[in-house]
């Protein structure tokens, strides 16, 4: 995905100035391992900063923490590799540092890489709700937003990502080459990511390797919400109604833009919707 380049103290601290209205928790994705199934090696992870390299996300916390008052913190730590007590400790620390504003993400990992450092066996099965919202003042705005966006979007990074997701080596396959996941899906990734390459629609009339890899770069391959902010409210009001959802993971498709995006335009058309 999508991030800008900016010295890592000064991101997260403007991240965690953020006002009141911002979203709570906000939380840092953690991972183990690098994407290594697209051609076989972690080559193209690296070259193309594919969720790499990861920061230890405990470690900025107390900084954060000391810039803000409201803001609530949540991490990822895999119980796939965690020790109880030291997690129990860690985080224990980080909420009194914090004044009580600490909460664990609980996960298991996936990535047979994650296991291949921690010398451990057969990841376990993982799922993730996640969308990623583009807003604009007007939706000609946000969509004008979302086509610049994707003219800085690396389509091996999107390969990159989506192989190590899936377990399938996207890059045996031709870019245009429309994609099957018969044969392909190992019980252990994130197999709803796959499930949606059963459903097409007018604007992805079949899935191709490109088209992959333009929706991992810019949302992940989980929805993206492209408008203003009714128009996206709108939309966010349909999936609570439709799947009775209480909640969803944020994906940011640039930093910090993505959430001043959310605090100042969309969450008080959510408010206002009483949403």
């Amino acid at each position: 995905m999508l991030s800008m380049c900016r010295p890592w103290d000064i991101y997260l601290l403007d991240n965690g100035r953020m006002p009141k209205t911002s979203l709570q928790p906000r939380e840092r994705l953690d991972t183990t391992g690098g994407h290594d199934t697209y051609e076989g090696i972690l080559g193209e992870c690296i070259r193309r900063a594919a969720q790499w390299p990861v920061k230890d996300p405990t470690a900025p916390i107390s900084a954060m923490a000391a810039v803000t008052q409201n803001l609530s913190f949540g991490i990822t730590a895999s119980n796939s590799f965690e020790q109880p007590f030291l997690v129990a400790k860690r985080f224990s620390a980080l909420n009194h540092l914090t004044n009580g504003r600490m909460s664990w993400n609980i996960v298991t990992s996936y990535k047979k890489a994650a296991f291949k450092t921690t010398d451990m066996d057969i990841p376990i099965e993982l799922d993730e709700r996640t969308f990623a919202p583009i807003i604009g003042k007007t939706d000609e705005e946000a969509r004008a937003k979302y086509e610049e966006l994707k003219k800085y979007a690396s389509v091996v990074e999107g390969l990159v990502l989506f192989s190590g997701w899936t377990g399938i080596d996207i890059s045996k396959i031709a870019l245009d080459q429309e994609t099957t996941i018969l044969g392909s899906l190992e019980a252990n990734k994130v197999t709803g990511w796959l499930d949606s390459l059963l459903t097409t629609s007018k604007e992805i009339p079949r899935w191709t390797p490109r088209v992959i890899a333009e929706r991992a770069a810019i949302g992940g391959l989980d929805p993206v919400a492209i408008g203003s902010p009714a128009t996206v409210a709108e939309e966010t009001e349909r999936w609570i109604q439709e799947a009775d959802l209480d909640g969803c993971n944020l994906a940011y498709v640039a930093t910090p833009g993505t959430f001043k995006e959310v605090v100042d335009l969309l969450i008080p058309e959510l408010k206002r919707r009483r949403v």
